[in-house]
């Protein structure tokens, strides 16, 4: 990796293994954890400790690998990726590393000649144009590259388009198959290397604007030409054939993340640019750490040999016989082979209960439930005073009668940890839903994944559930609005929402979080992009709540204006002006009057006008969904919003 092009946190999110960024002298994408370097991997710094969070971690695995899933014992930073500096810390040295890419795409155009050319793979700058030739409609007219100096020479960036599938499979476009079924019988096009000194392809545009419509690959060669029209149609991508009747855009499962072998595909590859937001989601999870008994995991266990074992499933006897032969492996550990055999034991039977306690898909919310739920407990109460947690209470009698009446409670949280963990991603296609197919892991082999943790404070308000089911009941008339959210749904790529997502009272927290957030950046200074919302809503575990904290690494987290905003004599004020705010949209009446909006059309009465916000903020899958004004300060019809006489 080129050295302090990302931060370390955005090596894992939004750049992590499968993802694509621009270096400053290439395009590449991060390769999966299993080929990351560290320089001391055992060091403690490296290490994000949150059992509660891993265990959840690898429930979550087993969801979308299913039971053979390797499991996780370690969230773990990204290795410092910097220059050596001989006046560094022991402790800074034993966090450096390399992450390593990987070149993607190969294909680059020059910016003077429209020359089509392969990168070199093992050079870290080569974005010269050194073309001895010219684009065959601009033969004598234009000197070639290759000619001129390197300052004069044109600059090979990377080629806009890109394919991919649905499974995650990412490949480039198919340059030269897409050429060859237009080139004359004798042209040998398809032979030559198209390396920067001899390519043998150009690619123009006509200027006009209509996409794939005005691009025309030319060879040099033949100089006959084919336009790039109708690439990006579904309905028209099984036209493109080679001489041999194959389909030129058939997906061939490579995985340029991963040293795994290249899998059979029976998708066709979407053609889209490759800084589209589709090609790369990232899959993710966030916790924030409640202080707990926290369980620690041997170093024995972390042993690779001794993993194997347990993966394998090796009877007792196998491994009692590896032991006696190898005394150093219990030397190394200071343990007796009978106390190595029982933490091996033990590990087996966390597993199975593990293994035992989930049910499938229908235990997936249940899952995410419960998880927030021991968050919600602690952020509910009076008082918490922790090394890494610590909050208090506000009492209600402080506040207002308005205020009152619509929060249960308020809590100030001083000091939290945030870590966040990257699963792996998925590449979204509009006829391939499958999010258990989609999915490819971050790691392959390895025993960790790759996380990041900030700290800082925040605010909880707790609606209290009672208050927000009594509101629903009095407002039935919100129940067509779910309706409609419901048939929206059913057209997302991601269809895997539960029946809380569709329940009024979490869109009506989830906008008036968002709301807030907006308020909090006009009178607070903060940007966007440094706070982020928890939504604590579940109609089981009878929990409402929210809690908007600060999600940046530098100081601006932990200076204090969020957590004064909560205080009586400011908290009013916010909440008065967040609720003035949304009363009125520049895109009304068109926004006001949606009936679908945003991703999948999964918001109502919101837009980026008003209720949506920075998707680094929002804490929803996608980002700004669920989401409608109305819910707060009510419509046409007989429903009232939640704030509609506040």
């Amino acid at each position: 990796m080129a050295i302090s092009d990302l931060r370390r946190s955005q090596i894992v999110i939004p750049f992590g293994p499968g993802g694509v960024y621009d270096y400053k002298d290439f395009s590449a994408m991060t390769m999966d954890v299993d080929e990351w370097s560290y320089q001391d991997i055992n060091c403690d710094a490296h290490q994000i400790k949150n059992a509660r969070f891993i265990k959840y971690i690898n429930k979550k695995l087993r969801f979308y690998e299913g039971f053979n899933s390797k499991r996780i014992y370690r969230l773990m930073h990204p290795p410092i990726v910097m220059a050596y500096d001989s006046n560094m810390s022991t402790e800074t040295r034993a966090q450096m590393g390399d992450v390593a890419v990987k070149k993607f795409p190969i294909w680059g155009l020059c910016s003077r000649c429209n020359a089509l050319s392969k990168f070199d793979p093992y050079k870290i700058s080569n974005n010269k144009c050194s073309n001895s030739g010219v684009e065959p409609r601009r033969a004598g007219k234009l000197t070639p590259c290759g000619q001129l100096g390197p300052k004069a020479r044109g600059k090979i960036e990377p080629v806009r388009f890109i394919g991919y599938c649905g499974k995650g499979h990412i490949e480039d476009f198919p340059w030269v198959k897409m050429m060859h079924r237009k080139c004359s019988s004798d042209c040998d096009m398809h032979n030559r290397s198209h390396n920067t000194n001899q390519p043998s392809l150009y690619l123009s545009d006509n200027s006009l604007g209509n996409g794939f419509n005005s691009l025309m690959l030319q060879c040099g060669e033949c100089k006959n030409s084919t336009s790039l029209s109708g690439v990006d149609k579904k309905s028209r991508i099984n036209e493109f054939v080679d001489e041999y009747g194959m389909k030129i855009f058939q997906c061939s499962g490579k995985k340029p993340w991963s040293r795994e072998n290249d899998g059979e595909c029976e998708n066709m590859l979407e053609i889209q640019p490759r800084a589209a937001s589709k090609i790369y989601s990232p899959v993710q999870c966030s916790s924030i750490f409640v202080p707990e008994l926290d369980a620690v995991t041997d170093d024995f266990i972390l042993n690779t040999d001794v993993q194997k074992w347990i993966e394998d499933n090796k009877l007792t006897s196998e491994i009692q016989g590896y032991l006696e032969v190898m005394p150093s492996f219990g030397d190394k550990y200071e343990l007796s082979i009978q106390q190595m055999l029982d933490m091996i034991q033990e590990e087996r039977d966390i597993i199975s209960r593990e293994i035992e306690a989930d049910d499938g898909e229908d235990g997936e919310e249940e899952d995410d439930n419960n998880f927030l739920y021991l968050e919600y407990e602690t952020l509910c109460k009076k008082q918490v005073d922790d090394e890494k947690f610590i909050s208090k209470s506000i009492p209600n009698s402080k506040f207002s009668t308005r205020i009152n009446e619509k929060f249960e409670g308020l809590t100030q949280v001083k000091k939290l940890y945030s870590a966040v963990a990257l699963l792996g991603f998925n590449r979204m296609s509009s006829d391939f839903s499958d999010k258990k197919l989609a999915f490819n892991a971050a790691r392959t082999n390895v025993n960790f994944l790759p996380g990041y943790e900030v700290i800082g404070e925040g605010i909880f308000i707790n609606f209290g559930f009672e208050k927000i089911q009594e509101w629903r009941i009095n407002n039935s008339d919100f129940k067509d609005k779910e309706a409609q959210l419901r048939i929206n749904a059913s057209t997302s790529f991601y269809n895997s929402y539960t029946d809380s997502h569709f329940n009024y009272g979490h869109v009506m927290m989830h906008t008036f979080s968002h709301l807030l957030m907006n308020q909090l950046s006009i009178e607070c200074g903060y940007s966007l992009t440094e706070i982020k919302e928890r939504i604590y809503f579940c109609e089981e575990n009878k929990m409402a709540g929210i809690l908007i904290y600060t999600a940046s690494s530098d100081s601006a987290g932990s200076l204090g204006g969020l957590v004064r905003m909560i205080k009586p004599n400011y908290f009013e004020s916010l909440v008065s002006n967040a609720i003035t705010n949304s009363q009125v949209c520049s895109n009304d009446p068109i926004c006001g009057e949606s009936n679908g909006q945003g991703a999948s059309s999964l918001c109502l009465a919101s837009c980026h006008a008003c209720g949506m916000i920075p998707d680094l903020a929002c804490s929803s899958s996608p980002s700004n969904v669920f989401l409608d004004r109305n819910a707060l300060i009510g419509n046409e019809t007989n429903a009232k919003g939640y704030f509609n006489d506040f």
